[in-house]
């Protein structure tokens, strides 16, 4: 191996950081291009990041597979064999840029057909959609293959370098982007038209990440000693067709109330509720590190535990993400449900969206909080080799869930939209959760999966509702500078509280400080 990978404490700092960057520029960046290309124009980012999402369903699985193996070298397992890894990668490797050429070409394809019988296009020209949603199928093919050399590298516990790319190649869209927009590069001065070069932009910043996921991939892999098997990619084909299946339901079902509003709403409305729900993805800045941090440790702990029989550091480990999970989500999930007006206002400051879409972003914002614990007991079964228990759960709840969709945006629009996936996303998450239980061993003292985990949660949610239901009975303010004061004051304090509700980890944060400070330490 080249170099050691980053420890857990590393781990999830750089995870942080690098996710608390790149979110604060998409925050920055998403309310622009709203104001200045239009809510029509915005819509075909509606459907540009449900494709990126869609789009990973066809790695088949065997990029989770190989960030699990690598994790499983980096512990210094005995299996799988270093040669037969580096081989398998490289393999999957030329097989996913097979799907870049091909998913490039069917956008070539059909792009005009989906802009001209799919999508709702009132004012927009169709040629201009047309263009656009090519550019679209290449930025998001591009952020396909990079997502599998980031995920190899999150394997191997590379999270500095990793964030450090993401955070600059942030950086360069966000200068990009924003060139695009001010600069008004558009056919005949309309600011519509420059949607196509913003996801130009958005394409090249995503082929430079390509490019340097891959130096950084290459020089890290491990050195690969004796000639390589075949059995190995058979091995991983095997644990990724289960996770392929279930990875692929799951993002249908996450994505059909965006899919269904995108042929059912006006390209208009599209824009609005794409806006709305790209508040609740910063649940992804919160809950993402804690997953990807915890991955490689999951697996490397249910690997000692089939060796050694003994469960209790897989399960210290398992507590000890569901509280770090509740301080990270918690404040910020009950902050954006007692005020969700406000959180707009302050994001866009459109008066008009904040009045019309509250209802909406806190039936997105419940349901996306749930989901945000789902990655545990999720990484839990990708490090235990078995998705099938998941699978035919997706499945059969995607059958009830999808018409229940459908029938709600014809009836109420984005509520119903986003209503509908809240309920169905919240059942299914507790279902899944308990199967996971079933795979991993006993809780401590016989409990449930759930039941050992849920008494730490309510001990952080509790005192943070208190504070934002008090925060919500503040007087709002008008402006948009002083909405974002109050929503980041309220934050702050239900940050504290959730904090201080976990009594392991204020220590942890005290002594970390003390480190930065000089001070003395006790070891964590």
């Amino acid at each position: 191996m080249t170099a050691a990978g980053d420890s857990l404490v590393r781990g999830l700092a750089a995870n942080y950081l690098g996710k608390a960057f790149t979110a604060f520029l998409s925050l920055v960046t998403l309310p622009i291009l709203y104001r200045q290309l239009g809510g029509e124009a915005f819509g075909v980012f509606g459907l540009f990041f449900s494709v990126q999402v869609l789009l990973g369903v066809f790695d088949f699985g065997v990029g989770a597979a190989m960030q699990r193996d690598l994790a499983a070298l980096q512990a210094g397992a005995p299996t799988p064999r270093a040669a037969d890894v580096v081989a398998t990668v490289r393999s999957i490797e030329r097989m996913l840029w097979g799907i870049v050429v091909l998913a490039c070409a069917l956008a070539a394809a059909g792009n005009e057909w989906i802009a001209g019988h799919w999508l709702h296009v009132q004012a927009l020209p169709l040629d201009l959609v047309a263009r656009a949603l090519f550019w679209m199928a290449v930025a998001a093919s591009l952020q396909f293959i990079g997502n599998f050399y980031t995920g190899c590298l999150n394997g191997l516990r590379r999270h500095r370098q990793t964030n450090a790319l993401q955070s600059a190649v942030w950086a360069l869209r966000f200068v990009l982007l924003l060139w695009c927009v001010q600069a008004g590069v558009a056919p005949a001065g309309t600011m519509e038209g420059a949607v196509v070069t913003v996801l130009q932009a958005w394409a090249a910043s995503n082929a430079l990440h390509v490019l340097a996921a891959r130096v950084m991939l290459m020089r890290s892999l491990p050195a690969a000693a004796g000639e390589p098997g075949v059995a190995h990619l058979r091995q991983a084909a095997r644990f990724g067709l289960p996770l392929v299946a279930a990875t692929t339901l799951i993002m249908l079902f996450n994505q059909v109330d965006k899919l269904a509003a995108s042929r059912l709403l006006a390209l208009d409305s599209l824009g609005r509720y794409t806006i709305v729900w790209s508040i609740a993805e910063v649940m992804y800045l919160m809950y993402q590190p804690v997953y990807t941090s915890f991955l490689p440790i999951f697996a490397s702990r249910q690997a000692a535990a089939r060796a050694s029989g003994d469960a209790a550091g897989l399960w210290q480990s398992i507590a000890l993400a569901w509280r770090v999970m509740s301080i990270a989500v918690l404040p910020v999930a009950v902050v954006i449900f007692a005020m969700p007006g406000l959180v707009i206002l302050a994001w866009t400051g459109d008066g008009q969206l904040a009045e019309s879409g509250g209802g909406v972003l806190r039936w997105i914002i419940a349901g996306a909080a749930v989901n945000s614990f789902l990655f545990i007991p999720f990484a839990l079964q990708q490090a235990a080799g078995d998705l099938r228990p998941w699978t035919w759960r997706i499945a059969l709840a995607l059958v009830f869930y999808a018409p229940l969709a459908i029938l709600a945006i014809h009836r109420w629009g984005m509520l119903g939209a986003a209503a509908a996936w809240c309920a169905g996303s919240v059942v299914l998450a507790i279902w899944l959760a308990r199967a996971s239980g079933q795979s991993v061993p006993d809780a401590p003292a016989g409990s449930g999966f759930l039941d050992a985990l849920l008494p730490g949660s309510l001990r952080t949610l509790l005192p943070c509702a208190a504070v934002a239901v008090l925060g919500a009975w503040l007087p709002w303010p008008a402006g948009r500078v002083g909405a974002a004061v109050l929503a980041l004051a309220v934050l702050a304090v239900c940050g504290f509280v959730a904090l201080r509700s976990q009594p392991q980890l204020w220590t942890w944060c005290m002594q970390m400080l003390a480190r930065l400070r000089g001070g003395r330490a006790l070891t964590p």
